[in-house]
């Protein structure tokens, strides 16, 4: 990325080089030492990939992180498994809510399978 950015014109002393994460939460923690290491305080901008800024938000945000995330378009045959990649993260992320706001949905299909089972016929 700091190529592609230096052959589009930005000064190459302007970029800063992140190259050890392997992951979006590494590459926050990492990029936000980065900066400090080089006095860069305040709100930050984030950009990734348009189907990717829910999650990226949701990272920033857990880990008190002032930052502002933006997506960037994404080649439209790529949208679909992507959205459907990042909504699977977002649910494995946040397990124990999805888990608490769903156990009412699974006890009213439980108790009405159970009234359904134990009616008579009519």
């Amino acid at each position: 990325m700091k190529d592609y950015l230096v052959a589009k014109g930005a000064a190459s002393g302007d970029v800063l080089e992140e190259d050890k994460a392997t992951t979006t939460r590494e590459n926050l923690a990492y990029s936000v030492a980065l900066l400090a290491e080089k006095g860069v305080q305040g709100p930050l901008l984030v950009c990734t990939n348009n189907y990717h800024v829910l999650r990226a938000a949701l990272l920033s945000r857990r880990q008190k992180i002032n930052a502002e995330v933006v997506g960037a378009p994404t080649a439209r045959y790529f949208v679909p498994s992507a959205f459907l990649r990042e909504f699977v993260a977002v649910m494995r992320d946040n397990r124990l809510t999805n888990i608490i706001l769903c156990l009412p949905m699974f006890g009213i299909a439980l108790l009405i399978t159970v009234a359904l089972m134990n009616s008579p016929v009519v």
